[in-house]
């Protein structure tokens, strides 16, 4: 359920940063594999359409360009828009549900007044986010992170493991844990600003924050007001993967910014020559790395 937001992203810088036309082109094939992710995701994409057109508009450049920029923008949208409008004027025939499937209720829709019941029974806690992977089981390396996955178990009430199985790995959350310790200092938050990286950390911040806000369910007003808009948006905990999502882009942020860091407190350290702020050669390897490491900390077989 990942997969569309980084389509959606890659697909907005690419549209930000070239006018030509294959690239218009080819944003707007990732966008069109990004409108085919599961329904809901469909639906929390449209509710973070906001999101996704400040993104957009973010670079100055974009903005002191904005007739050209919104053409190819919405050039670029208009196959996954016309899909979408497809899909819903033409949904499947009623026999193409899987035979014994449940939905309550059928038509998505409640009494008025009422609140659909997933939103509060498939709400995500915030404890999720930092247990395992609850649709695993509770097998992990890590007695601590353990312990956290089985007191959801414990307490699971109504809802399944499947849709509480909002877990981020520790290593992000750490490194983003650090990056905001890091932003408590006057001098480094200084150091940030000058490089612009202050932009896109406020604006994932702000979207891993939406995020979180939607998927804790009806008791926190949020995913109610949704609901009431769009009655076919009703597992609240699902919005998690944004949070998720925005946590790496953060976390990947603060990495390639230190690593710059060092770099250039090693170039000034040379006699005679002059700072440098490119990233040092060994920064190819962390793109290798990184997912790695993640998968080290929760390996799959677990």
């Amino acid at each position: 359920g990942l997969y569309h937001l980084p389509l959606i992203f890659l697909a907005l810088i690419i549209l930000q940063r070239s006018n030509k036309k294959k690239n218009v082109a080819l944003a707007a094939v990732l966008f069109l594999i990004a409108s085919m992710t599961a329904h809901y995701h469909v639906v929390l994409a449209i509710f973070l359409s906001p999101f996704f057109l400040g993104f957009y508009y973010l670079p100055k450049s974009v903005r002191d360009n904005w007739r050209p920029a919104t053409i190819r923008l919405l050039i670029a949208v208009l196959p996954a828009v016309l899909l979408m409008g497809w899909s819903f004027a033409r949904p499947a025939p009623v026999d193409f549900v899987k035979a014994g499937s449940n939905v309550m209720p059928v038509t998505g829709k409640t009494k008025e007044g009422q609140t659909h019941p997933f939103l509060a029974q498939f709400a995500a806690h915030p404890i999720d986010y930092v247990a395992g992977d609850t649709g695993l089981g509770v097998g992990d390396w890590n007695p601590a992170r353990s312990a956290i996955t089985e007191s959801i178990y414990k307490d699971l009430q109504n809802s399944n493991p499947h849709e509480r199985a909002n877990s981020i790995r520790w290593f992000i959350l750490i490194l983003f844990g650090v990056a905001i310790w890091w932003l408590l200092d006057a001098e480094k938050r200084k150091r940030v600003v000058e490089q612009g990286l202050a932009p896109n950390l406020l604006f994932f911040t702000g979207f891993a924050a939406f995020c979180l806000w939607v998927s804790l369910g009806s008791d926190y007003g949020l995913a109610t007001l949704i609901f009431k808009i769009l009655s076919q948006f009703r597992v609240s905990s699902r919005a998690g993967v944004g949070v998720h999502f925005a946590l790496i882009v953060v976390s990947c942020l603060f990495l390639n910014f230190w690593l710059q860091q060092f770099d250039q407190k090693k170039a000034k350290s040379k006699k005679g020559k002059k700072a440098k702020m490119s990233a040092p050669k060994w920064l190819k390897g962390v793109p290798i790395a990184f997912p790695l490491i993640m998968v080290l900390e929760f390996p799959p077989y677990m």
